[in-house]
């Protein structure tokens, strides 16, 4: 009797009680870029270094395509500062005339409370700035 016994424990452990009680397969998920990516074709070769640096190395055609690519005008660094007061530092008055046009914010604050005007390399810079409604912080 008890060889039976273990006989059958063992085709049981060997053959399995049944139907295996397994989950069917999980459906396939496909990957989508969120829609804002998607409906934004790419326009042209991204540059190689972010607008911040464009800005404080006067790169106006890198500022343009990031512009083009959708990057704010008024987008902010670590340190709360925008492409202006980059350009504003630097002296690059072309810069500051393209970011003031596509709608820069002449007198917004970085995390220390500096505007562009305050960071303004040299009177013609400062005079352009100014021209335009910029203020010295307050």
């Amino acid at each position: 009797m008890k060889h039976i016994l273990i006989t059958t424990l063992a085709a049981v452990v060997l053959v399995g009680c049944g139907e295996s009680q397994q989950s069917p397969p999980a459906p396939e998920v496909k990957l989508v870029e969120p829609v804002a990516e998607a409906a934004k074709p790419p326009t042209g070769k991204t540059p190689d270094t972010s607008i911040h640096t464009a800005a404080r190395q006067g790169k106006i055609e890198a500022i343009k395509q990031h512009l083009t690519d959708g990057v704010g005008v008024n987008a902010k660094s670590e340190m709360g500062r925008t492409t202006l007061h980059s350009a504003a530092r630097e002296g690059h008055k072309e810069v500051i005339e393209l970011l003031i046009a596509k709608g820069a914010d002449v007198n917004v604050n970085d995390k220390d409370g500096t505007t562009p005007l305050d960071m303004a390399d040299d009177k013609e810079t400062a005079n352009l700035l100014r021209k335009d409604g910029g203020r010295i912080e307050s």
